[in-house]
């Protein structure tokens, strides 16, 4: 199960996917398999790899089983992550 995350620093915020995994010991941990980069360079770059999917998906992704569908969800979170912080910076 992989889930894009949000860190900030500097007052600019990056974008991570991130996987849920369970060890031995039943501790739950998170681990990151891609940087997106900053969230606007990375809603951009999202866009050019959903529009070439065969030709711009990363690699390491595609070889994790994931598809066009995770990417667009992907996407839509940062999309509406980035619109919220919109919205707070012109309040």
């Amino acid at each position: 199960m992989a889930f894009v995350s949000f860190s900030k620093s500097n007052n600019t915020t990056y974008v991570y996917l991130k996987a849920y995994h369970q060890n031995d010991y039943l501790d739950n941990t998170y681990y990151y398999l891609y940087s997106f980069g900053r969230i606007d360079k990375a809603k951009k770059e999202m866009e050019k790899m959903i529009q070439h999917f065969d030709i711009l998906f990363p690699e390491e992704l595609e070889e994790e089983g994931f598809t066009h569908d995770d990417l667009k969800k992907w996407h839509k979170r940062v999309k509406y992550k980035l619109l919220e912080q919109t919205t707070k910076n012109v309040r």
